[in-house]
């Protein structure tokens, strides 16, 4: 798996007793929606669904 820019931005972000900002929870929450919806794609048939886009349009991945 090649890594994007975007992921190598989110996988820099500390998780561990750190407030997040606005953009690094909307980037994370984006990460795993986009995460979540290929895994599913891949398993499933879902050729006539279309994606809705990502819940925080504010911070595309």
């Amino acid at each position: 798996m090649n890594d994007s820019e975007a992921t190598n931005a989110i996988s820099r972000i500390c998780t561990r007793q750190n407030t997040f900002t606005q953009e690094e929870q909307g980037r994370l929450i984006n990460e795993g929606f986009a995460r979540a919806d290929a895994a599913l794609r891949s398993r499933f048939d879902v050729a006539s669904a279309e994606p809705l886009g990502l819940p925080e349009a504010d911070y595309l991945v």
